[in-house]
């Protein structure tokens, strides 16, 4: 795959937050990395500009666990979100799941392969979830059509 996707990385520790952009620059996924160090600037910027992924870490200086991402999917609903972070329990990370995050990692286990393969995943799924959604709204408004039409139709007879 060409490099051709913008990466939002939300990570208030530098080491880490290199670490994420030496694997996101050496995958064949991204073209642009932009990294924010609290969750207010990660609003900002995702509101500004469009991005594909936003890789966010839960631990940060305005917002700690998984509030962090509640408050991110409210200001971008539309973004898939990967949960990065160094504090992972099977709850927080099923809870982040239930919240909306496309997939949850371990900090301390990820390799490049993984790494790129769970972001592609991740875009690829929220994608589709959003197709279902706007066609599922779409169906619904084709059949209050229908029934519209059924409705003036009875009406007449």
């Amino acid at each position: 795959m060409n490099k051709e996707l913008d990466f939002l990385v939300v990570e208030d520790d530098v080491t880490d937050a290199k670490a994420i952009s030496f694997l996101l620059q050496h995958s064949e996924l991204a073209r642009h990395i932009e990294t924010c160090t609290t969750l207010r600037q990660a609003k900002q910027r995702a509101a500004l500009r469009h991005f594909d992924a936003v890789i966010l870490d839960l631990g940060l200086p305005d917002c700690q666990g998984v509030d962090g991402l509640i408050e991110f999917k409210a200001a971008a609903p539309d973004l898939p979100i990967v949960v990065l972070t160094g504090s992972l329990s099977e709850e927080t990370a099923l809870r982040s799941l239930n919240i909306g995050a496309e997939d949850v990692m371990d900090k301390s286990s990820v390799d490049s392969q993984q790494f790129s393969r769970t972001l592609l995943y991740a875009i690829k799924r929220h994608s589709h979830l959003r197709r279902l959604y706007l066609d599922k709204i779409q169906l619904g408004k084709s059949l209050d059509e229908a029934m519209q039409c059924v409705a003036s139709e009875k009406q007449s007879d």
